[in-house]
């Protein structure tokens, strides 16, 4: 275990000499080299990224039209009978509409009054609260049009 940690360091001490020595020893036709391996990557990059996300999109489609495939087979009526048979819901005319827009239940309905006459009563309390104020200040401010400038 000692001789492991001797070596890495030794390595460790080593490493500004060798990237030293290996500047140095570079020539031209090397440099050339390593210039135009970082600029085909510079400018390869953005192309390889776009491709790597197609590829990733084309996974996750492939994934969600399986998860979707299997969650089609099940009908969710089919989970609710205890017997495995589809169950048939009926709609009555009355609450069905020509437009196909979604219908509300009773309970919503009623739900939805009450928070309209909850919203409109604190209107009616803030309206209330403002005549308040006004109310005092004409009691206290004397007034009059005409007179000190006013």
């Amino acid at each position: 275990m000692a001789e492991l940690l001797i070596a890495t360091w030794e390595r460790l001490c080593n490493v500004p000499t060798h990237l030293a020595h290996s500047v140095d020893n570079m020539t031209l036709l090397n440099f050339i080299r390593l210039t135009a391996a970082v600029g085909a990557y510079l400018l390869l990059r953005p192309y390889l990224i776009k491709l790597s996300a197609r590829q990733q999109e084309k996974q996750f489609e492939k994934i969600d039209a399986e998860t979707t495939a299997s969650m089609a087979k099940i009908q969710p009526n089919a989970l609710r009978d205890s017997k495995g048979s589809a169950v048939e819901v009926q709609e009555s005319e009355s609450e069905a509409e020509a437009d196909g827009a979604p219908q509300w239940g009773k309970k919503a309905k009623v739900r939805q009054r009450k928070v309209v006459k909850k919203i409109q009563e604190a209107i009616e309390e803030k309206g209330r609260e403002d005549d308040e104020g006004n109310r005092y200040l004409d009691r206290f401010v004397d007034y009059e049009e005409g007179v000190d400038g006013w």
